[in-house]
């Protein structure tokens, strides 16, 4: 509704054997030098500004085909989303899996296949990302880190027995 910037989702019940997260998603910022950005995913809100989270990938962009990494990320999830500059009806799309989400004795394992055009930019493909504690994952913070989700944004999270 182009006021939010924010969603948690809290209190998530520790009977599944994992999760699955499905997005569909748009920003209503004005863009820069591109004209897609992201939205990310945090577990457990008190943990918002740990570093131990990694993240590797490969990814298409218009030009060509990269692959990334890094090993201290404040997140445990980015799905590139247009923002309200691209063309009308365009969203970015993902689905997480996040394997293991309620042990008390593994780090978090997610992997995540994403992709989002936007007026003159296109990006697509596979992440992993390990989120290094053990603890169980109680609550998941979606946020734009600036700007909001555009009209139209949906988040779900499914549990996998």
């Amino acid at each position: 509704d182009n006021t939010v910037g924010g969603i948690e989702f809290t209190s998530l019940p520790q009977n599944y054997s994992h999760l699955q997260i499905r997005i569909v998603a748009r920003r209503s910022d004005s863009p820069g030098s591109n004209d897609t950005s992201g939205i990310y995913f945090i577990a457990n809100s008190n943990d918002s500004t740990a570093t131990n989270y990694a993240v590797h990938g490969t990814n298409g962009q218009v030009g060509g085909f990269y692959t990334y990494g890094s090993a201290n990320t404040t997140y445990f999830g980015r799905v590139e989303t247009p923002l309200g500059g691209s063309a009308a009806g365009l969203y970015g799309v993902g689905v997480m899996d996040i394997n293991d989400y309620s042990s008390t004795s593994k780090n978090k394992t997610i992997k995540m296949l994403q992709g989002a055009v936007g007026s003159s930019y296109g990006f697509y493909g596979p992440i992993s990302y390990l989120y290094s504690n053990t603890s169980a994952i109680k609550s998941i913070y979606v946020t734009t880190f600036s700007g909001y989700f555009a009209a139209g944004t949906t988040i779900s999270i499914y549990g996998v027995k």
